[in-house]
């Protein structure tokens, strides 16, 4: 604290000085621009200052003091997070919020007498359920909490107990311990009504696809994305997010160059070779589950009826299921708007025109599938309105694994 008002002294003071040698206005305007900078940053200095190696925590904005400043043993309630991938941004020792909740949490000193306390060891399912199970049996009573977070809906991301942790929890005896789970997901109250699949072409990316991630995991939908061989090369821990993260990693081809891809179906088998040598390379395991989109579509000016029926044997042979799309956003041609209509009214109309004609093109039996491109900035920041919309119509959101192929023909 001592530090932080001397900082901010010693910055007015200095303004002061300059005051004598500039203008009056322009440094008046300077100096309540210094006065304002200061104040916000003073609140962050003094949390550092306040932390000073050791742990705070801080619930709806209110600072706490640290809990037992002298020791790396917390003996009062404090509060864990549990790292997952679905958490990536809540690392321990970082800044983390979880919905109400805002946690500070600095380094600590290493854990060295945890007599008196009860041994519960990290449980690999992360279930609410789970750990309730697990801290009934030692004797330690819990409630759940839930908080907005992209973890599946009742896994818990955070636990606030009495006790300390390491490679284990440590949790004193007779505590009532309160579990902080992931919340249920919009798309997850949505029971019935017809189902729709979201699909992603030409990724990945090297920051839009953890984005469309987020929002995805956010309303608790899978979707499918068609990625490029190429940028799985580019971008391997995208990809690898996009698998750990319980979506469907499918083929797009390597290269995407049209003239390449349907010069013969040969070539399009190197091209799949290709693009499954770089999901292999990306620590990629894609099992059984092999889906396939054509670049284009699987009926295109570049192949013939004959090189088409041709490919896709060799596609098929390969164990793949191949999928086109009825409903689009038009966001890989942005370029087509018509003069004086933004990006993003463009791609809203185009949705919902084509939606509608799907639903009265095709059958209830037939799928609706909604073809996106994550690398697009605009459907990054739009897919959170086209998921709400479609759950405001009554859809629910299947899983593309649990079809059978689909094309135009």
């Amino acid at each position: 604290m001592r530090r932080a008002i001397i900082l901010a002294i010693l910055m007015i003071a200095l303004s002061i000085l300059v005051l004598s040698s500039n203008s009056v206005s322009e440094t008046a305007e300077r100096l309540a621009g210094d006065v304002k900078l200061i104040a916000g940053e003073i609140p962050e200095i003094i949390s550092t200052i306040k932390a000073d190696g050791k742990r705070t925590e801080a619930r709806g904005g209110e600072k706490l003091e640290p809990d037992s400043p002298d020791t790396g043993i917390f003996t009062d309630y404090h509060t864990e997070v549990i790292e997952t991938i679905y958490n990536s941004k809540t690392k321990r020792n970082t800044l983390a919020s979880l919905g109400e909740y805002v946690l500070e949490i600095t380094d600590e000193e290493p854990v060295t007498d945890v007599s008196g306390l009860t041994e519960i060891g990290w449980p690999e399912d992360l279930k609410a359920e789970t750990f309730l199970g697990i801290l009934e049996e030692h004797g330690i009573g819990a409630t759940v909490e839930y908080v907005p977070n992209p973890a599946p809906a009742g896994d818990i991301i955070a636990i606030r107990f009495a006790g300390c942790s390491g490679d284990a929890l440590y949790i004193e005896p007779g505590s009532e311990a309160v579990l902080i789970a992931s919340a249920e997901k919009p798309a997850e109250r949505v029971k019935d009504g017809r189902l729709v699949y979201i699909t992603f072409d030409d990724g990945p990316t090297k920051n839009g696809t953890g984005e469309v991630l987020d929002v995805l995991d956010e309303f608790g939908v899978k979707a499918a994305f068609f990625t490029l061989g190429s940028s799985v090369d580019l971008y391997p821990s995208s990809a690898k997010a996009i698998a750990d993260r319980g979506h469907h990693l499918g083929c797009h081809s390597y290269s995407h160059v049209y003239k390449d891809i349907y010069s013969s179906s040969w070539a399009m088998g190197q091209e799949i070779s290709r693009w499954e040598e770089a999901v292999e390379n990306a620590g990629i395991d894609t099992g059984d589950d092999l889906l396939f989109r054509f670049p284009g579509g699987s009926v295109n000016s570049y192949m013939n009826e004959y090189l088409r029926l041709e490919m896709i044997s060799v596609i098929e042979d390969r164990g793949y299921r191949i999928f086109d799309w009825n409903v689009l956003t038009n966001d890989a041609v942005l370029f087509t708007a018509p003069e004086g209509k933004g990006n993003y009214e463009f791609i809203k109309e185009t949705f919902e025109e084509t939606l509608d004609t799907c639903l009265a093109a095709y059958g209830e039996d037939e799928p609706v599938i909604i073809l996106m491109h994550e690398t697009v900035r605009e459907t990054q920041n739009q897919l959170r309105w086209i998921l709400e919309y479609l759950i405001d119509r009554g859809y629910s959101f299947g899983d593309l694994s649990e079809l059978d192929s689909w094309t135009f023909e």
